[in-house]
């Protein structure tokens, strides 16, 4: 239980950083100083993505072994994913919200919430391949495979 405490002192040291973050934030944009409330609201943003993922991993260090499974409910019921085909055959996915810029650090946020959107469609599907995929140079197309987990092929 010592990584348990380890991320809830992380944890809390987060928010008392993001509690800082805020109130200076607010400071500045009462003062008319846009420019610089932007720039702390970006820093405030970030504080707040490293906590989410955070929080993520907090119920999984408890021992519990269908914690993972638990935090992906609740992540789905969070962020629902829209997943199908179109009437054309085209696949399509639709995220109702807006993605954080990410110009650096993990792509947990994404990946946290997509991953098993998309593994729960696919579940009872067999996986598709297209020959035509404009992100991948192998044909056929070996992007996305599907067996049990759902995982990006990093063999192009």
């Amino acid at each position: 239980m010592k990584v348990f405490s380890e991320v809830l002192d992380k944890i809390d040291r987060k928010l008392k950083r993001m509690a800082e973050q805020l109130e200076t934030t607010r400071w500045l944009a009462d003062a008319g100083q846009f420019g610089a409330a932007y720039e702390h609201a970006m820093h405030l943003e970030d504080t707040a993505e490293r906590l989410t993922l955070l929080t993520r991993v907090l119920p999984c260090y408890t021992g519990r072994p269908n914690a993972r499974s638990e935090v992906e409910k609740v992540i789905l019921a969070a962020h629902p994913v829209e997943i199908g085909f179109t009437a054309q055959g085209w696949f399509s996915l639709r995220i109702p919200l807006l993605l954080p810029k990410k110009e650096a650090g993990s792509t947990e946020f994404i990946r946290a919430f997509l991953y098993p959107a998309v593994h729960r469609f696919f579940k009872d599907k067999e996986p598709v391949r297209y020959t035509d995929c404009v992100s991948c140079p192998s044909n056929p197309c070996i992007c996305w495979e599907v067996s049990g987990s759902i995982r990006r092929s990093l063999s192009n």
